[in-house]
């Protein structure tokens, strides 16, 4: 039985679907943090102008998408006709992994950024509103001085430089995740994506040749990387030994690895249910450009 075009498209739509479903949710919440620091920034001496991620990780996805499109392959899907299955781009996942792990951590950031401001300007609005009602006298003096101040709570110098210093300190961080996104290329960045994929699955040492032999070399090469390869296998030989010799190993699995391995699980259940039903219908998606 071979694979039919139908479940390739099917597969690879479902995928694409899911990515940019989520790729939506996590633009809106970001505009949402945006908007927020744009309200309260001019308080802290910052920029407020900053990028959202969320479209930025969309753009950077396109962009390579497109690359493993021009070089015939899919970087969401890899029919295996040895084994009559449709699955994903064991190299395509390993990126996305990793632009999804530098997504969260700029999401992480940037709610850290606001949530140090709503703390900050929180406390100052009690300190000023106990001053304000503290006396008869201080009650005046805030009344005088309300004619001549439009902003009695907060203004550019209401804040420590402790203060100031820790939002900008966040905001800093997440403009350079938004950065390494930005520039993130396949030349450059896919050997780290790829090892630190693998390294999150702990493949036992024997299983990691046959690996890049079947899922990971094939690709590289069609994408034009083949210089690549050994400095991939020299790296993964170095992380190998590393945990061998740690007689420790952590379970715990981040928030990433864990959105990672439901991403997988979703779109291994979607592929059972296409192998049920081969009469699936499958509509355009519209993604964002």
């Amino acid at each position: 039985m071979s694979i039919s075009e139908n479940d390739i498209k099917t597969y690879e739509d479902r995928y694409k679907s899911l990515v940019y479903e989520k790729v939506r949710e996590i633009i809106s919440k970001q505009t949402e943090l945006i908007t927020n620091l744009e309200k309260n920034g001019k308080y802290f001496d910052i920029e407020t102008d900053v990028p959202n991620v969320g479209i930025t990780f969309n753009n950077k996805l396109v962009e390579l998408a497109q690359i493993f499109k021009k070089a015939g392959i899919s970087m969401f899907v890899d029919p295996n006709e040895k084994y009559d299955f449709v699955g994903s781009n064991f190299v395509g996942d390993a990126i996305i992994e990793d632009m999804i792990s530098q997504l969260s951590n700029g999401m992480q950031v940037l709610s850290e950024c606001n949530s140090s401001m709503s703390k900050a300007t929180t406390e100052k609005s009690k300190k000023v509103k106990a001053l304000e009602e503290s006396s008869p006298i201080k009650k005046l003096f805030f009344k005088i001085r309300s004619f001549f101040v439009t902003n009695t709570v907060l203004d550019s110098t209401s804040f420590s430089e402790a203060e100031i210093g820790e939002v900008k300190s966040h905001l800093s961080k997440y403009k350079e995740v938004d950065k390494n996104l930005c520039e993130y290329n396949l030349r450059d960045n896919v050997v780290q994506s790829l090892v630190n994929f693998i390294n999150n699955r702990e493949y036992h040492d024997f299983t990691i040749p046959e690996l890049l032999e079947e899922s990971v070399i094939p690709t590289l090469q069609k994408l034009g990387l083949e210089d690549v390869i050994p400095n991939l296998q020299e790296e993964l030989s170095k992380t190998q030994e590393e945990l061998n010799s740690s007689n420790k190993k952590s379970w715990k699995l981040s928030e990433t690895q864990k959105l990672g391995i439901q991403m997988s699980s979703e779109r291994l259940a979607d592929g059972v249910k296409q192998k049920e039903s081969n009469t699936t219908q499958i509509q355009d998606k519209e993604y964002i450009d």
